[in-house]
């Protein structure tokens, strides 16, 4: 965190920030550099942001005051071909359902879905 004597510092000091630590880049590392340092650091973390929709659909429960619960369903299958099947439960009422070939995964598709339909 920045400390300084002002009471009040602006929202554009972050902005002002970034573009200093982009310009210094640019200056030392090249254009090259400042590319991959930009779309590394910044374009794909705030693309990882915008798709954490497990994430987005708790937060909205807790404003709602609502209880959520992701359930896995077993299902019989060869270890290699493993499956993972998660229900989506708002207020105890079906809400969706995901699979994917690890636990998180289905979680997302289930909580994207849900989250299409609560919003």
């Amino acid at each position: 965190m920045i400390h300084h004597k002002l009471n009040k510092i602006s929202n554009n000091i972050y902005g002002n920030i970034i573009e200093s630590i982009i310009g210094a880049i640019y200056l030392d590392l090249g254009e090259d550099y400042a590319k991959k340092f930009v779309i590394k650091q910044i374009i794909q973390k705030t693309e990882i942001k915008e798709s954490n929709y497990k994430g987005k659909i708790i937060e909205w429960c807790q404003k709602n005051n609502k209880k959520i619960d992701f359930i896995k369903n077993q299902q019989n299958t060869p270890e290699h071909l493993k499956r993972f099947f998660i229900q989506l439960f708002i207020d105890e009422h079906f809400i969706s359902e995901a699979c994917g070939d690890t636990i998180k995964k289905a979680e997302q598709k289930s909580a994207k879905i849900a989250y299409a339909i609560i919003s």
